[in-house]
């Protein structure tokens, strides 16, 4: 049902999360494995489309667009953070968005490892490339 998760912590792979509605129709970080702090931003289903070139050179349009950095490069052991790069109608660097999340402190969720993190974050894009559509040229 949507905006209805499962009952108990999620036990399952990352994969079962892709494509549930949970009131939003995108994945939710609430039953993402290794998740510490669920995500803190809550306009992800009208936050608007970007024009951008990705990574590989390639023109790509998107919402969030996500980094993932550690909370604190000098422990080992803290959470791995999720948090988008595309923010105020544009796309910034990988060093702009974790600059802006270290003064702000908006986020996408915090996971134990950095696995879990990019598990959770794959999820998510391919949940947010459905509502976004192809890119626009």
């Amino acid at each position: 049902m949507p905006g209805q998760a499962p009952e108990g912590p999620y036990q399952g792979r990352m994969s079962d999360i892709v494509g549930r509605d949970y009131g939003m129709g995108l994945p939710s970080t609430q039953w993402a494995p290794g998740l510490i702090e669920e995500g803190n931003i809550e306009d992800l289903k009208t936050r608007p489309a970007v024009n951008f070139t990705d990574h590989e050179g390639e023109p790509a349009t998107g919402t969030i667009y996500s980094i993932t950095f550690q909370e604190d490069p000098d422990d080992p052991l803290s959470p791995w953070v999720l948090a988008p790069s595309i923010y105020d109608g544009e796309k910034h660097s990988g060093a702009e968005a974790e600059d802006r999340y270290r003064k702000t402190g908006h986020h996408l969720g915090k996971f134990r490892t950095l696995k879990e993190n990019e598990e959770y974050a794959g999820a998510l894009s391919k949940a947010q490339g459905r509502r976004d559509g192809p890119p626009m040229r």
